[in-house]
Parts: structure tokens; sequence; C-alpha cells
């Protein structure tokens, strides 16, 4: 999730980031899965109400592995993609 000089870094709230997540994952592994595992990543990482750019790095980092095992790493680095398009896209449209 590098960015470069044109794109403005990320800094979502947590309902934004969960909801992004669970449009995007939640047909390949559900919703209700990916809204548990996100919520208990965002607990684990200790981050707060907004989540940075690197705290969302982090959090997409630790949601990896598992999306992995459930679609392969290929797909699971697809959607990964699919999700930062998403966060940039709703981040600019603030």
């Amino acid at each position: 999730m590098s960015h470069g000089a044109a794109e403005a870094p990320l800094k979502r709230p947590r309902d934004e980031i969960v909801t992004v997540l669970v449009r995007v994952l939640g047909p390949s592994i559900g919703g209700s899965m990916v809204r548990a595992s996100a919520n208990g990543h965002w607990e684990k990482l200790g981050l707060g109400p907004v989540a940075t750019d690197d705290e969302c790095r982090g959090l997409l980092a630790a949601l990896g592995p598992g999306l992995n095992v459930f679609v392969g790493r290929k797909r699971g680095e697809a959607l990964m993609a699919e999700v930062i398009t998403e966060l940039r896209r709703s981040d600019s449209a603030s």
C-alpha cells in the first residue's frame, strides 16, 4: 500500500474500513467472517477509532494470511489491491 506524491495517505474511521472490507471480501469468504476478523485484528493491533495509513497497512497485512487460506495467495493479493483502491476512492470522496 505504498503512496506516491499524487496519493494522499489513508486516514479512515473504523466503520468505513470495515464496510469496505465486507463489500470487497464478503463475496469470497462471507461478510460475518470479514467483519469478525477485521474487528478482531483491529483490537489486537490496538487501533483507535480512526486508522492512519500505516495502521491501515498493518490491518491489511494482518488480514492477508487468513484470506489467503480461503482464496489462495494470488486471489488474496488481488482482493487486497481492490480493498486499497476502494479505500483510496472513499478517501478522495471525503
